[in-house]
Formats: C-alpha cells, sequence, structure tokens
C-alpha cells in the first residue's frame, strides 16, 4: 500500500503515487494507492510513451489541483485498467482520470470490471471563469478511451461539464462488448450540477 497522507506527514510536498515516463512500464496488480495529491495525476502520472496496467487493485482517494485526481496519461502511453477501481478522487478536469495522449490508436482501455466511481471535480485555485472543472468520472482532451465489458462509471459529480465523460475536440469515447460477451459497460447516476451532461 502507498499512503500519501505519510508522506505528506514528512514534508513531501505534493506526494503524488507514482510517476511513470521515458517509456517505463508500471503495473497495478491488487495493490492499493491511497490520500496522494499532485499538480497532474495525484495517484499515478503516466507520459512519453510508457505502459500502465491496471488490475484488481485501487486508487483511492487521491487528487490533483488541474487535471487527473487519480491518473494522468498523456503523450502516446499505453494504458489499460480491468478488475480495478478509481474511487472518491478529484481534480479540475478528469476526477477520475484525465488523457491528453495519441490521437492516433487506443490510449486507454477500460476493460472487464474497471469501475470508476464517487469521483468529482473541484475548480483549481485562480482559474479564469471560463476555465470550468469538467469530466468528473473521465477527460478525454486528445486521445480515445474504450469501455468495455462491465466497466463502470458511477455516481461521479462535476460542478460544471459532464459528470461522467467529457469527450473534447481531438478526443474519442467508444462503448460496446468485446466477442461473444452479453455484459454492456455502464456509466450510471453521474450529474453536472451548473450546465450541460
Amino acid at each position: 500500500q502507498l499512503d500519501g497522507a505519510d508522506r505528506a506527514s514528512r514534508g513531501v510536498p505534493y506526494a503524488g503515487g507514482v510517476a511513470v515516463s521515458a517509456s517505463g512500464y508500471f503495473e497495478i496488480n491488487g495493490g492499493t494507492i491511497i490520500n496522494c495529491h499532485a499538480q497532474d495525476g495525484g495517484g499515478v502520472h503516466v507520459s512519453n510513451n510508457s505502459t500502465f496496467e491496471f488490475s484488481d487493485g485501487l486508487i483511492s482517494n487521491c487528487s490533483a489541483v488541474r487535471s487527473g485526481g487519480g491518473v494522468f496519461l498523456s503523450s502516446s502511453v499505453d494504458a489499460s485498467m480491468s478488475y480495478g477501481v478509481i474511487e472518491d478522487c478529484v481534480a479540475h478536469s478528469g476526477g477520475g482520470l484525465y488523457l491528453m495522449g495519441s490521437n492516433t490508436g487506443v490510449a486507454f482501455t477500460l476493460g472487464e470490471d474497471a469501475v470508476i466511481r464517487d469521483c468529482r471535480t473541484a475548480r483549481e485555485p485562480g482559474s479564469a471563469d471560463q476555465d470550468l472543472p469538467q469530466g468528473a468520472g473521465i477527460c478525454i482532451q486528445v486521445g480515445t478511451v474504450l469501455m468495455r465489458d462491465r466497466s463502470k462509471i458511477l455516481n461521479c459529480i462535476s460542478d460544471s461539464h459532464a459528470g461522467g465523460v467529457l469527450v473534447r475536440e481531438e478526443g474519442i469515447l467508444e462503448i460496446g462488448v468485446q466477442g461473444s460477451s452479453t455484459d454492456s459497460p455502464e456509466i450510471r447516476g453521474c450529474q453536472a450540477l451548473t450546465t450541460e451532461g
């Protein structure tokens, strides 16, 4: 278990959980990342052609000032999530997950029994009035998210745009089942309190 509260109590500023870059590889398989905070990617920050595999683990109560309270993905990463949970995470954009990856190919797969729940947005201190919080569950700035068998986004709340998923101009969200599966992905109980979505 990685607990950001332990690091913060020792004076480590912005004690984000894990940062992966420069073609690195990170796998969560049954582990826990909790109480972590950063500018971007409170729980996990993955960038620059790196790989992130998340299965049967937990990212909880993490936050980011700007983007990706639970997970932040950028710059052509290869990432997937199955059987894992991201919960109670918060950021200005992408409370659960923020994607600013490659606009070619698949950047992130939300696979079998993956759950993002009870995440939310919160305005970044000092942000402009027109820069509204967005995408409490997932914010897709650039790149593709595939929601697959029995994956769920549940009960996420945005102050402004898109309680569940916000898809920007260069983003793609594809929802569907794989193979012979009859279990569909689900987005349920999400709310945008002041505007659309």
